[in-house]
């Protein structure tokens, strides 16, 4: 056998060699919840919308700080009577200053427009967080079940196997027999449907953090971490204070009041002042001075005042909506996750390498002769369900965790 790679030179062979390595050491690494929120911050396709939103809101402030351009004017003149002739000729530039009468307002309620799409953005990003980490779980533990059906299958043919050579001797019944090629036909289908909800729970991860579902492969699953948190009163308090929804409707607000005060200055009329140099033949030259003011005939700008009051009237509306959607939130998390911390039995791991030993200990005492066809049947059953039930026991236990800390303002990922 030939190896085109011996016949490489040498530092092609330890370049490619260097990669390898470093590949495969990488790849072996386990990677963290820190380390799915990082690469989602920059491949998440869901939070696309939410970041033109914020680019859109710091350009308008950035506009908002500047001032209107001025403008350059000139004009010629000639006059001629027989043979006589007189030009005048004006070169000058001209600025508007009625934006000084509504600068301020204006340029306060971009800023509180800004600071609400930052908050704004904050909170889409904890919520995706939550929805992909959810989704994260799902998959590995749809994953795992697969992996652990496949198991009682092999182990359910075998014993499909020895109670029929039973059933030839007559040991067993026929109703035996079938119930336990009814059992294995369940699992068959059980396992079609743990793939149809694992593919489609790795599509909604890739949906919402840009990641293949290989990527989940790497990825850990910590423990939850401690929550201070003695109460849902102090819990409702610790919202209104950290919760990056009401400081986002509190902006928005403020932006809202901001931006009416601007409409009601910006109904004066707009002046504007201009200075420039006029020449007239032959050789007379001065300085041109102008001014411009607007008469508020025809449009005075009360619509846009009247919009602006509706939009601060409704900035309002959300405001206390949001506290009272907020406190509704946090009461209801607070209490699951007391449910789930002092109420929920205390057991000890219950992984797949448990789980497929007490199934062979089980199909062993069936083969021995010491236990009947309907518990071996129970047996089989079992196995699954308490092993999905720990899953999500264990699963409820961190989301729960995390979704408290996202509906409070706490930070998600502290002391993980």
């Amino acid at each position: 056998m030939r190896f085109p790679f011996l016949k490489l030179p040498l530092p092609v062979r330890a370049a490619l060699l260097f990669f390898l390595v470093t590949f495969l050491g990488s790849s072996a690494l386990a990677a963290g919840l820190k380390d799915l929120f990082a690469a989602a911050d920059t491949l998440s396709p869901a939070m696309t919308e939410a970041r033109l939103d914020l680019a859109r809101a710091r350009a308008e402030y950035q506009a908002a700080r500047g001032m209107p351009n001025p403008k350059l004017f000139a004009s010629r003149e000639t006059v001629s009577d027989g043979p006589l002739d007189e030009t005048e000729q004006t070169f000058g530039i001209q600025q508007s200053l009625g934006y000084l009468w509504s600068y301020a307002p204006k340029r306060a309620a971009a800023l509180r427009t800004y600071e609400s799409a930052l908050t704004a953005y904050d909170e889409a990003r904890r919520q995706l967080l939550v929805e992909m980490t959810d989704r994260a779980l799902t998959a590995l533990a749809l994953r795992q079940q697969v992996t652990l059906v496949d198991t009682v299958m092999f182990h359910a043919t075998h014993a499909v196997q020895s109670m029929g050579a039973r059933f030839r001797l007559g040991d067993v019944s026929e109703y035996d027999l079938h119930r336990l090629q009814a059992e294995l036909l369940r699992l068959h289908q059980q396992r079609l449907s743990l793939l149809a909800e694992q593919q489609q729970a790795g599509n909604d991860f890739t949906r919402l953090s840009g990641l293949p579902e290989s990527w989940l492969s790497q990825l850990t699953v910590p423990e939850p971490a401690s929550i201070t948190l003695t109460s849902e009163d102090q819990a409702v308090e610790t919202a209104l204070q950290h919760r990056p929804l009401l400081k986002a409707r509190a902006a928005s607000q403020a932006a809202g009041e901001q931006a009416y005060r601007a409409s009601k200055w910006n109904q004066l009329p707009d002046i504007a002042v201009g200075i420039g140099r006029k020449t007239v033949d032959p050789g007379f030259q001065g300085v041109a001075l102008e001014a411009e003011i607007e008469l508020p005939l025809f449009t005075q700008r009360r619509y846009e005042r009247n919009l602006a009051r509706t939009v601060r009237d409704e900035s309002e509306i959300q405001l206390r909506a949001a506290r009272l959607q907020i406190e509704q939130e946090v009461r209801g998390t607070y209490r699951r996750w007391l449910e789930l911390r002092d109420r929920t039995p205390s057991i000890a791991p219950f992984n797949a390498e448990q789980a497929r030993l007490d199934l062979s200990r089980g199909v062993l005492m069936y083969l021995h002769g010491e236990l009947s066809p309907v518990e071996v049947v129970d047996i089989l059953r079992s196995t699954l369900e308490s092993f999905e039930a720990y899953q999500q026991l264990t699963n409820s236990r961190l989301l729960t965790e995390i979704e408290l800390r996202r509906v409070t303002g706490l930070p998600l990922l502290e002391n993980h």
